[in-house]
C-alpha cells in the first residue's frame, strides 16, 4: 500500500514537472515570436510622426505589447511622450502610428523607447521582458 502511494506521487511528479517545462518551452517561444520595425521618421516644423509595425506569430496564448516612445530636449526633460498598448492574438499584424507635437523640432535630442512584452494566459500576465533604449537624435 505504501509503495503504491509512492509510486502515485513520482507518476503526479513528473507529470508536472513535464508539463511546466512543455509551458515554459512554449511561453519562450511565443516571446521571442514577436517582431516589430520602425519605419523611418517623419518630421515637421512642429510636429514628428513614427510608425510601427508588430507582428506576433506565436502559439496558443496571447500578448500584451506596449511601446512607449518619448522625446527628450539636451537635459534629459520629456518634451512628450506617447505610449499604445495591444492585445496580439496568434498570427496577429499591427501598425501603430505615433504623432507628437512640439515647440520646435530641434530641441528634440534624444528618443527613449520602451518596449515590454508579456505572455497572457487568461486575464494574467505570466512572465514578460521589458527593453529600453536610448539613441540620441540631431534634430530635423
Amino acid at each position: 500500500m505504501k509503495s503504491g502511494l509512492v509510486r502515485a506521487i513520482r507518476i503526479m511528479a513528473l507529470l508536472v514537472w513535464l508539463i511546466s517545462s512543455l509551458l515554459g518551452i512554449l511561453i519562450f517561444s511565443n516571446l521571442t515570436s514577436v517582431q516589430w520595425d520602425f519605419g523611418e521618421p517623419r518630421y515637421g516644423k512642429k510636429w514628428v510622426y513614427q510608425s510601427v509595425s508588430v507582428a506576433y506569430n506565436g502559439y496558443m496564448f496571447d500578448v500584451s505589447f506596449i511601446l512607449n516612445i518619448s522625446l527628450l530636449d539636451a537635459s534629459n526633460n520629456t518634451l512628450t511622450s506617447k505610449t499604445e498598448h495591444r492585445i496580439l492574438k496568434p498570427g496577429s499584424r499591427v501598425l501603430l502610428e505615433f504623432n507628437f507635437s512640439v515647440e520646435n523640432i530641434s530641441d528634440i535630442k534624444w528618443v527613449v523607447t520602451s518596449i515590454s512584452l508579456y505572455q497572457l494566459i487568461g486575464n494574467s500576465r505570466i512572465i514578460g521582458i521589458s527593453i529600453i533604449s536610448m539613441r540620441q537624435q540631431g534634430g530635423a
